[in-house]
C-alpha cells in the first residue's frame, strides 16, 4: 500500500492545537465583549470542524485510491455497536439512530448482556447476547407477532387433569429471581397434563407453540391439541425442538399446520415419565415449566408474556437511505448473521420495492438466498441448496459483490462463492437489515455486523473475509 502523506495529519494536529488556543484565549479574556468572544470561539471551532472533516475525507480517498485490501465505505458493527461512514468521521463514528431509521411500534423483550432478558423501548435497537454466555449477537430483528395464549404463565385461566400447580420463587427461565410454576403429577395411574381451553385459530396456517421447562426434565413435555369446530393439528412427539437455552432452563418448541377446517384449538401440556403417558405420580415431584407462547409462523420469535389478555410485538425495522457509500459502478456488502425464519432477508437492497432490488437471506427451509430483480424482471436466483457446506438455521458470514464491469454478481457464504451472470442491474437508494420491502416481511433472527465496499471484491478476498 503506498504511503500517506504525514502532512495531511499534521494539518489536522494543528487545527486541533489552534482550537485549544482560542479555548484557553476566551477562558482568560477580561475586556471587550464577553458575546462577541463567544461568538468568535463557535465560528473558530466550526471552522475547524468543517476542515478536520475534510481532512478526514481526503485521508479515506487517499486509501481507497492506493490500497489493494478492501475499504469499508460504511460499517455497522452491531454487536460491539459501533458505526461509522467512509466519507467523515473515521475515528469517532456516529451514533445508531444517525446511520440507521429504527422504528419498532412497541416494546420488546432481548436477551441483555448480564444472561436476563430485558426490556427494550419503543423505537431502540434491540441489542441481543447469548444468554448463557454473555457474547453479543448483534441487533435482533423479528416480525410482528401475537401470543395467542392470553395467560402464558401457566398460572392463571390454566385448567388442570391430575396435576397441582405449586410455586416458589427462584431463578426464572428469564434470569431472574421469580415466581416458578411447579407441575406436580397425582398418584392416580393416568395422564397427567394442563390445558388452556379453546381460542381461534385460522385454517390451513402454520403455527409456532413453545414452553420453558427446567434441564433435567425438558424430555417429560408433549404438546397435544383438541378442537371443538373441525379437525385437530396432528399433536408433538416427545422430541421437540430446543429453541434457546438459559442457564438451568431449555425453550421447547413444535411447528403445527391446522387442518383445512379447524377453527378453534386448545392446547395441553402432557408429563410423560420415559415413554409411558399414563402412570401414578408420587404427588411431591414435579417439573418446573413457564411461559407458553402460540404464535403464527413458522418459528417462535423472543417469548412473549401475557397476563389476562393476548399480546402484540410489532417488527422490528431498520432502514437507511443509500448515500454515498454506494457506488453503482461495483459494491460489495458483507454481514455475519443467523436466520431461524424462511421469509426475510439479511439485508435487502432496494428502490420502491422489490421490482428493483437485491435480496440476501439464509431461509431455514433452504430456499433461494439471493433474487436480483431490476424493473421487475428477475436478473439471478441463487438457491441455498448451492452451499453444500452450509446447515440452514446456523450462523453465517455472507459477502455479496456485484460488479457490473463484468456482468455478474457473486455470493460467498462460509467461503463458498456462487456466480450468476446479470444482463442489467437496478439502481438502489434504500438498504434493510432483516427486512424486505414490507415492514413484517423480516427475518426471526440476528445480524452481527453488516459492511459495504464501494467496489466488487474479488472472490479469493470475499472467501477470506467470510470464511
Amino acid at each position: 500500500m503506498a504511503e500517506l502523506d504525514p502532512a495531511l495529519q499534521d494539518e489536522i494536529n494543528e487545527l486541533q492545537t489552534r482550537h485549544t488556543a482560542l479555548v484557553d484565549a476566551v477562558r482568560n479574556y477580561s475586556g471587550g465583549s464577553i458575546a462577541q468572544a463567544t461568538n468568535d470561539l463557535l465560528a473558530a471551532q466550526a471552522q475547524t470542524e468543517s476542515t478536520i472533516d475534510e481532512r478526514e475525507a481526503a485521508l479515506l480517498g487517499l486509501i481507497q485510491r492506493n490500497t489493494t485490501k478492501p475499504v469499508p465505505s460504511l460499517l455497522s458493527d452491531f454487536a460491539t455497536r459501533t458505526y461509522m461512514t467512509g466519507v467523515r468521521r473515521l475515528e469517532h463514528g456516529v451514533g445508531v439512530h444517525d446511520m440507521w431509521g429504527i422504528s419498532r411500534a412497541s416494546s420488546r423483550l432481548v436477551w441483555g448482556a448480564s444472561g436476563k432478558l430485558v426490556e427494550v423501548g419503543v423505537d431502540e435497537a434491540a441489542y441481543s447476547y447469548d444468554p448463557e454466555t454473555g457474547s453479543p449477537r448483534g441487533v435482533s430483528v423479528e416480525p410482528t407477532r401475537t401470543n395467542m395464549v392470553a395467560n402464558s404463565n401457566l398460572l392463571n385461566g390454566w385448567a388442570t387433569s391430575r396435576v397441582a400447580v405449586t410455586t416458589n420463587v427462584e431463578m426464572g427461565y428469564d434470569g431472574t429471581e421469580k415466581v416458578v410454576p411447579t407441575l406436580i403429577p397425582d398418584t392416580e395411574d393416568n395422564n397427567h397434563f394442563i390445558y388452556w381451553d379453546y381460542f381461534s385459530v385460522s385454517p390451513d396456517t402454520t403455527y409456532t407453540i413453545s414452553a420453558w421447562v427446567e434441564d433435567e426434565n425438558y424430555h417429560r413435555l408433549r404438546f397435544i391439541f383438541r378442537s371443538s369446530i373441525g379437525t385437530a393439528p396432528e399433536n408433538s412427539s416427545l422430541s421437540l425442538e430446543t429453541i434457546e437455552e438459559s442457564p438451568g432452563w431449555k425453550r421447547l418448541g413444535y411447528t403445527f399446520t391446522t387442518p383445512s377446517d379447524c377453527e378453534d384449538l386448545q392446547v395441553r401440556l402432557y408429563l410423560y415419565e420415559g415413554s409411558s403417558i399414563t402412570y401414578p405420580g408420587d404427588g411431591e415431584t414435579g417439573t418446573r415449566m413457564d411461559e407458553c407462547v402460540v404464535e403464527e409462523g413458522r418459528s417462535a420469535s423472543t417469548t412473549i408474556p401475557t397476563s389476562g389478555s393476548t399480546v402484540t410485538r410489532d417488527a422490528d425495522v431498520v432502514r437507511r437511505t443509500l448515500g454515498d457509500e454506494y457506488n453503482p459502478n461495483g459494491f460489495s456488502v458483507y454481514a455475519d448473521a443467523q436466520q431461524r425464519s424462511d421469509i426475510g432477508s439479511v439485508f435487502f437492497l432496494n428502490s420502491g420495492g422489490l421490482s428493483n432490488s437485491m435480496r440476501v437471506g439464509l431461509p431455514s427451509n433452504g430456499d433461494n438466498a439471493l433474487f436480483v430483480v431490476t424493473n421487475g424482471n428477475i436478473q439471478a436466483v441463487i438457491p441455498l441448496a448451492d452451499f453444500a457446506g452450509y446447515t440452514p438455521g446456523d450462523p453465517a458470514k455472507i459477502l455479496l459483490a456485484v460488479d457490473p464491469a463484468n456482468g455478474q454478481v457473486r455470493l460467498t457464504i462460509n467461503g463458498e462463492t456462487v456466480t450468476r451472470n446479470v444482463s442489467e442491474f437496478p439502481k438502489l437508494d434504500e438498504k434493510r437489515i432483516g427486512g424486505v420491502s414490507g415492514n413484517n416481511n423480516n427475518i426471526n433472527g440476528t445480524v452481527h455486523d453488516c459492511i459495504m465496499y464501494p467496489a466488487a471484491i474479488s472472490q479469493a478476498d470475499a472467501e477470506a473475509m467470510a470464511p
